[in-house]
């Protein structure tokens, strides 16, 4: 028997956290669609969000700050919502408004009972909620792992942070103009969204000519560290490409300078009126921090942990030296990826 189909209406400032409703959703045993998980590349989203809208058994309405203040596409998902949810028969559940943080529930959705997702039980309320859904139109549930470790509420957890950030970008604000510098920052930044996406991350941050970026969230894997090194990769690769294009547009060359560490970090969603996102507390992102500021342009370094973690990378791996981190006994040993060379089976560790 299918699972329960479940579309799944957000902002996009929203996204991180509705990335890890849409896995929990998975592994309770749920069948959730999600625009960057299910469109495929090419097709017209105008089209196929209506038509996952009706192919849906429910579709819950993600709320926020953000998402209910913003206009765009959002609003045309929440129409849709609503239109299908008038046309069910009564007693029948289809829509379900879920607010992700402290904020007003739009006029036309007050009419249904709405889920708190960030109370204590919030999580357990929707379940029961969707579990009724199943039961009135004769499905069943099969969760994977019903009820487990939230990451709502913080939990401590491998993971693995990127930083990048663009070199020179304080130099080249004061030569630029503001449009000039807008237009420069979108290219890369655009660029570095989805190469970081392709591999499986989340852009936490976008910090002025710099992004923090996550793997591993919600849930670790053992690839968290070879995707963030071949993402990384990637986007140095990416960056040959926009400066040639910038050099057509008459703007100047930038270059990136990329850190990255895997390890023990306590990881939650914050919610505030800016919308949603992933709150990193811990020395794994004080140490990915400190390595991108002590890479060159170009440059993507590691911590030798990092690069253990990730198995049968294509590119050598080159000791650089040692990196005193405030708080650790020992230090950093520290290494770089040489990624202009392609063709080695694993990481040159020493």
């Amino acid at each position: 028997m299918r699972p329960l189909r479940i579309f799944l209406c957000h902002s996009s400032g929203d996204k991180p956290v509705v990335r890890e409703l849409y896995e929990r959703l998975r592994a309770d045993g749920f069948d959730p669609w999600l625009d960057e998980e299910n469109l495929e590349a090419g097709q017209e989203w105008e089209k196929e969000i209506p038509k996952a809208v009706r192919n849906s058994d429910v579709a819950i309405v993600c709320l926020s700050p953000g998402s209910i203040n913003k206009r765009g596409y959002v609003q045309k998902e929440i129409k849709f919502s609503l239109d299908v949810a008038e046309e069910q028969p009564e007693g029948s559940i289809f829509l379900i408004p879920l607010r992700l943080a402290q904020c007003e529930v739009p006029e036309g959705l007050r009419r249904w009972q709405w889920v708190n997702l960030f109370d204590e039980h919030g999580y357990e309320r929707l379940l029961r909620a969707l579990d009724l859904c199943s039961t009135k139109i004769g499905l069943t549930v099969e969760p994977a792992s019903k009820g487990g470790d939230a990451i709502f509420g913080g939990v401590s957890q491998q993971i693995t942070v990127l930083f990048a950030d663009i070199r020179g970008f304080s130099a080249l604000s004061e030569s630029l103009p503001p449009e000039a510098i807008v237009q420069l920052l979108n290219k890369v930044q655009a660029a570095i969204a989805g190469i970081i996406n392709a591999h499986g991350g989340v852009t936490n941050q976008h910090l002025g000519g710099g992004s923090m970026v996550l793997f591993g969230v919600p849930a670790p894997t053992d690839k968290d560290a070879g995707n963030a090194i071949s993402a990384a990769v990637s986007v140095q690769q990416e960056m040959r490409h926009i400066n040639e294009e910038l050099r057509v547009m008459g703007l100047p060359e930038v270059h990136i300078g990329i850190g990255i560490h895997k390890g023990v970090a306590t990881v939650g969603i914050n919610g505030s009126d800016r919308g949603s996102e992933y709150m990193v507390i811990g020395d794994t992102v004080n140490v990915a921090a400190r390595l991108e500021a002590q890479s060159q342009p170009g440059q993507i370094m590691l911590s030798n942990e990092t690069a253990d973690a990730a198995d049968g990378i294509r590119w050598p791996i080159r000791r650089v030296g040692d990196l005193i981190v405030k708080g650790r006994a020992q230090p950093l040993r520290v290494v770089e990826v040489d990624w202009q060379r392609e063709g080695f089976a694993a990481p040159e560790s020493q």
